[in-house]
């Protein structure tokens, strides 16, 4: 026990300011949020142990440990939003849902139901709307996507 002691005795306010700094580069990497609010309250306990450089121990790990607990709560509760994605442009990495409604042009007739279609200066694979047989040279509209093809129906 007493090893634990002497172990953390010696603390001062620059060993709260490095776990801090250290807990939120992790955080950095990592980005879960967590992180950042321990690393806050170990920068808040090294704030206060310069503030009252007479603090033992014993106070600089209840400080810590009840802002730790406080600040994971109030980040899980009131800022809860950080964590969420914005959904105001939900297709902005997603290219093919964003084809969705594009034009495209056909590239040699349809066989099957089944031929290639020019979207851009990309060549997709593409199904004609209800198995229809689509000539070279027409203008398509992409109805739907799939992974690596596309459904189209004559613009």
């Amino acid at each position: 026990m007493e090893n634990i002691i002497d172990f953390f005795t010696p603390l001062e306010a620059w060993h709260w300011l490095a776990i801090g700094l250290i807990l939120i580069g992790i955080e950095m990497a990592i980005g879960t949020f967590d992180l950042l609010f321990i690393g806050i309250a170990a920068l808040l306990t090294a704030l206060l142990k310069l503030i009252i450089p007479g603090m033992g121990w014993e106070a600089q790990m209840a400080i810590f440990a009840a802002a730790a607990v406080a600040l994971v709560i109030l980040g899980r509760t009131v800022f809860a939003n950080i964590r969420r994605i914005d959904n105001k442009r939900p297709m902005l990495n997603d290219r093919m849902a964003r084809m969705v409604g594009s034009r495209g042009l056909v590239v040699g007739d349809f066989a099957a139901g089944t031929g290639r279609v020019k979207i851009g200066d990309t060549e997709w694979l593409a199904h004609g709307l209800d198995g229809a047989d689509l000539k070279d040279g027409t203008t398509v509209l992409v109805d739907s996507v799939d992974t690596t093809s596309v459904t189209v129906k004559p613009a």
